[in-house]
């Protein structure tokens, strides 16, 4: 995997969830599916994320898109998954910028 420390990756999250991020980070724990992994993305892969957020039903959710600023600390929980990067471990809220994009209604 090539080096991304320094640059940000993204994840979308329904608003939701944000307080809970804004205060614990992005956990693990509370991931749903398969496997307990963060998905993150590149900002070109933006878009084509969206769309499959849009093809899975998530169109129920108002949408955040935050900003994941990667240091050592994240760099080495990071997985390559496809075009895509799964964290293995919690991201700290500290490695979460505080502005965001909102999106709603994906329909």
């Amino acid at each position: 995997m090539k080096n991304v420390r320094g640059v940000y990756l993204l994840h979308w999250t329904p608003i939701c969830n944000l307080p809970i991020i804004r205060q614990h980070g992005l956990l693990t724990t509370l991931a749903q599916g398969a496997f307990r992994i963060i998905w993150l993305c590149t900002p070109e892969n933006a878009m084509r994320v969206l769309k499959h957020l849009k093809k899975v039903r998530a169109w129920r959710h108002d949408w955040a898109l935050l900003f994941i600023k990667i240091n050592a600390r994240t760099e080495s929980s990071l997985r390559p998954c496809k075009e895509y990067l799964v964290s293995i471990k919690d991201i700290i809220p500290e490695d979460i910028e505080p502005t965001c994009l909102f999106l709603r209604d994906l329909s």
